[in-house]
C-alpha cells in the first residue's frame, strides 16, 4: 500500500476515534428493577383513577406524568414518538407571591412533620428501650421492566424542566420523580406508608381546597400551623431532655389511679418537702391535680422558691405526658394546709396552675413564698447568650441591667431581616425567650427592646412578666395585618369597609374595636339584610381567629356601625 495513502487512513481513524462529538443525548432501552406496591396518587383527598402504578426505583418515587397532570387539572400532550411531554398550566403557575408563600409553608409544614416524627422516635427509644415500629409499605413486587432513557424531555409552559434523575418513557407514559416535579408544580407530596398511597397537597394553587377556598386565608392558617409546629418541636425536644433528667422507672400506665400511685412513689418530693399527689380525671384529656402536705411541714414550704416549685410541677407534667397520655392537659393547685380542701376561700390554694397548649401558666399570688428579684446581671446575660444566641438563622446578643424589680433587657440582632419576619416567627422567638428567662428566675419583670443598630429606625419593644408576653409594636403589626386582610366585605354590587383597632384590655384579654364606614340606615346595608350581617360576622370572626392564634388570649369584640 502506498505510504501516503496509509498515513491518510491513519489520520482519518485518529480523528474519528479521538475527536469530540457535540450532540444531544441519544435514547436507549434499559432494563431496571422497579418495586411495585400497588401505590396510587391522591390529590386533596381525591384518588386519581388509573391503570398505571407509581413505583420505586433508585430510591425515588416515579409517577406517570399523564395521570399526575390530570389529577392537578393540568393540560398535557405527550409525543410518544419523540418522547416529549408538554404541560400547560394556563398561567396558574406564575410566580405570584401568595402562591409561593402557600407552597413554601406547605413544604415547611411537611418537613417539620418529619422532624417531629424523628423526635417522637427518639423519645420512644428513651421510654421503651427499643426503637418504635415504623409503618412500612406492604405487598412489594419487584418487576424487571424495560424503559426508554436518554432523550426524554418534559416542558412546563414552554420551559424545559431539569431533574436530578432523568425521566424515562414506560407504559405509553413519561415517568418522573415526584419530589423533583413537585417543586415546579408547587405541590407537596407525602408517601403514606400505612395505606400505600401518595398524598398530594396542591397548596391551593393548581387545585382549590374545599376549606379554606381563599388563598389568603390558607396562607394565614398555614402561618399559624407553621408556628404551632415550631412550638411542638421545641416542646418535644424539651420533653426528651426532661425525660433524661427525671430518672424514674417507666411503666405503661393506662389509668389515673396507677398514675397517681406511681408519681407518689417516685416523684413526691420537692426540696425537703414531701407532697401527697391526688389526681382526678376531668373532661376530655384534662386531669385535676392537687398537691398537699400537713401544716406541721409548712416550714419546709417556706424554704422553697418559686423556681423550685415550677420546676417540680413541670417534672410532674412531663412524667404524665411520658407515662400516661402525651395529649394530657392539667390544672390544679398546691393547697394551703390551713384550709380544708372543701373551703371556698380565695386563700385556700398557695399556687394554681393550668395547661395552655403544652405550656403551663402559674398563679403564685397566694403562695407566701418570698419573691427574689435579685439577679446577677452578668450571669443572666451569659445564660441567654449561651442558650439563645441564635434563632431562625439570626444571631442575638443580650445586655441586662437591674432596675428595682425590673430587668431592662437590650437585645441586638445581627440582621435587619429579623424585622421582616412574620408576626408568628417574632412571637415564637419571644416565647422561647420567655421560657429561658423563667428557667433563670420566673419572678422577674422584663422590660425589653430589640434593635439592629442605634441609628436603625426599627425596633420592637416588649414586656415579659408572670409567663405573659405583651408588645405594643407587635400588637400594632397585628392590627396592620388584619386591616390589610379583613378590611372589607361585599354583598351584591356594594362593598363595605371595616377598620380594626386592638388594645390590651387586661392581662388575659385583648380588646378589638371594629368600625364600619357605613350606617345601618344606608340603603346598601338595608339591601344586604341578614346576608350582609352574616358576612360582617364571618369577616370579623376570621380576624379574631387570627388574633387568638397569635396571642393566645381571649378577644373582647365591639362593633361600631354608624347610626
Amino acid at each position: 500500500m502506498d505510504r501516503k495513502i496509509a498515513k491518510l487512513i491513519l489520520l482519518v481513524i485518529f480523528f474519528t476515534v479521538f475527536s469530540p462529538i457535540v450532540s444531544e443525548g441519544v435514547g436507549y432501552v434499559k432494563e431496571i428493577d422497579g418495586d411495585f406496591y400497588g401505590l396510587y396518587m391522591e390529590v386533596e383527598g381525591k384518588k386519581i383513577i388509573s391503570n398505571k402504578q407509581p413505583f420505586i426505583y433508585d430510591d425515588e418515587i416515579w409517577v406517570p406524568l399523564w395521570d399526575l397532570a390530570k389529577g392537578l387539572n393540568l393540560s398535557i400532550e405527550i409525543d410518544k414518538v419523540n418522547k416529549i411531554a408538554n404541560l400547560d398550566s394556563k398561567g396558574r403557575l406564575k410566580s405570584d407571591s401568595k402562591d409561593i408563600q402557600s407552597f413554601q409553608r406547605g413544604y415547611e409544614i411537611e418537613a417539620k412533620g418529619r422532624i417531629i416524627d424523628g423526635l417522637e422516635n427518639e423519645i420512644y427509644l428513651l421510654e421503651k428501650g427499643k426503637e418504635r415500629e415504623q409503618a412500612s409499605l406492604k405487598n412489594k413486587t419487584t418487576k424487571n421492566i424495560k424503559v426508554y432513557f436518554g432523550d426524554v424531555k418534559v416542558y412546563l409552559d414552554n420551559e424545559k424542566l431539569s431533574f436530578s434523575k432523568e425521566p424515562f418513557f414506560f407504559n405509553d407514559d413519561i415517568y418522573v420523580p415526584i419530589m423533583d416535579i413537585g417543586s415546579y408544580l408547587y405541590i407537596t407530596p407525602t408517601l403514606d406508608k400505612k395505606y400505600n398511597k401518595i398524598l398530594i397537597d396542591a397548596n391551593g394553587i393548581l387545585v382549590s381546597k374545599d376549606y379554606p377556598s381563599n388563598l389568603d386565608n390558607l396562607v394565614s392558617i398555614r402561618n399559624g400551623r407553621n408556628h404551632l409546629l415550631d412550638i411542638e418541636i421545641e416542646n418535644l425536644e424539651k420533653r426528651k431532655e426532661l425525660y433524661k433528667s427525671l430518672n424514674i422507672p417507666y411503666r405503661n400506665i393506662s389509668n389515673v389511679k396507677t398514675l397517681e400511685n406511681h408519681l407518689n412513689r417516685y416523684m413526691d418530693k420537692v426540696g425537703s418537702l414531701i407532697m401527697d399527689i391526688e389526681i382526678k380525671k376531668s373532661s376530655g384529656n384534662w386531669l385535676d391535680i392537687t398537691f398537699s402536705f400537713p401544716s406541721s411541714k409548712v416550714y419546709n414550704w417556706y424554704r422553697l422558691n418559686r423556681k423550685e416549685v415550677e420546676d417540680y410541677i413541670w417534672d410532674i407534667y412531663s412524667a404524665i405526658l411520658i407515662l400516661y397520655n402525651e395529649d394530657a392537659l392539667i390544672k390544679g393547685s398546691v393547697r394551703n394546709p390551713y384550709y380544708s380542701k372543701y373551703s371556698s376561700s380565695s386563700y385556700r390554694d398557695y399556687v394554681k396552675f393550668q395547661s395552655k397548649g403544652k405550656d403551663l401558666s402559674f398563679d403564685f399570688s397566694r403562695s407566701n413564698l418570698k419573691k427574689d428579684y435579685r439577679i446577677d446581671s452578668n450571669y443572666f446575660e451569659d445564660i441567654l447568650n449561651k442558650n439563645l444566641n441564635k434563632y431562625n438563622n439570626v444571631e442575638f446578643k443580650y445586655s441586662a441591667t437591674q432596675r428595682g424589680d425590673t430587668v431592662d433587657l437590650d437585645i441586638m440582632v445581627n440582621s435587619k431581616n429579623f424585622f421582616n419576619w412574620s408576626i408568628y416567627t417574632k412571637l415564637g422567638y419571644l416565647k422561647r425567650l420567655n421560657y429561658e428567662i423563667r428557667r433563670i428566675n420566673p419572678d422577674l419583670y422584663i422590660d425589653g427592646n430589640i434593635t439592629y443598630t442605634e441609628d436603625y429606625d426599627k425596633n420592637i419593644r416588649f414586656n415579659i412578666h408572670d409567663n405573659r408576653i405583651i408588645s405594643v409594636d407587635l400588637l400594632n403589626e397585628t392590627e396592620d395585618y388584619i386591616n390589610s386582610m379583613y378590611s372589607s366585605f361585599s354583598y351584591g354590587r356594594y362593598i363595605f369597609g371595616l377598620k380594626y383597632s386592638i388594645y390590651e384590655k387586661d392581662i388575659d384579654e385583648l380588646g378589638l374595636v371594629v368600625e364600619g364606614n357605613f350606617s345601618i340606615y344606608d340603603d346598601s346595608w338595608i339591601y344586604a339584610g341578614s346576608s350582609g350581617l352574616d358576612r360582617l360576622n364571618a369577616r370579623v370572626e376570621s380576624a379574631v381567629n387570627y388574633i387568638t392564634s397569635l396571642w393566645d388570649r381571649d378577644v373582647f369584640v365591639k362593633i361600631n356601625l354608624g347610626q
